[in-house]
């Protein structure tokens, strides 16, 4: 796993080190959210071509959990570089939800099943999942990130900027992110 995260930047192929860290992301020792999130990153600079998420999408079916977590990452990661087309995060929500059911105890899948519930119109529902996220871990960067959105979304701004102040000096790419952000603007 540690050598997952390690290679994984080094991917010329983006979906090659999704594909790779989603694998590590479900094994018995789960790597914590944040050094998947250091590891996407650093090399998540745009958004995935359609193509990549047809492909990505057609090899999730009747797979395994680390395909599901990986068409669910590359949503979640799409959104947090500024992805516009509303119809990838309902795509890859299913995909979210059975990667989460499917391994309980990834954080990563927690994450993003969270978070696609926030971008595709259920807020209320993305929010409690996120804070019980926050509690399993209570010192991510990136649980509270997308808690904050979460708030946003709902108009709870007050909160949003707790959140946002809980994150700002340890997320990767903090005002990038802020910035591709519809509810953060």
């Amino acid at each position: 796993t540690a050598a997952a995260l390690r290679a994984a930047p080094l991917e010329e192929d983006r979906v090659a080190a999704l594909e790779l860290l989603a694998r590590a992301a479900v094994e018995p020792d789960l790597p914590g959210l944040d050094p998947l999130d250091a590891a996407l990153a650093s090399t998540w600079r745009s958004t995935l071509a359609e193509d990549r998420r047809r492909v990505l999408l057609l090899q999730a079916r009747d797979a395994p959990p680390d395909a599901h977590l990986a068409v669910a990452l590359a949503a979640l990661f799409d959104g947090l570089v500024g992805e516009l087309d509303p119809t990838w995060p309902a795509q890859a929500l299913p995909h979210a939800v059975e990667a989460a059911r499917a391994v309980p105890g990834s954080h990563a899948a927690h994450a993003a099943r969270a978070w696609l519930r926030v971008r595709t119109g259920d807020a209320a529902r993305g929010q409690r999942e996120l804070e019980a996220l926050c509690l399993a871990a209570p010192t991510s960067p990136l649980a509270r990130f997308l808690l904050a959105e979460a708030l946003a979304a709902q108009g709870q701004t007050a909160g949003a900027r707790e959140a946002l102040a809980r994150c700002r000096d340890r997320l990767p790419r903090y005002d990038e992110r802020v910035r591709a952000s519809p509810y953060l603007r």
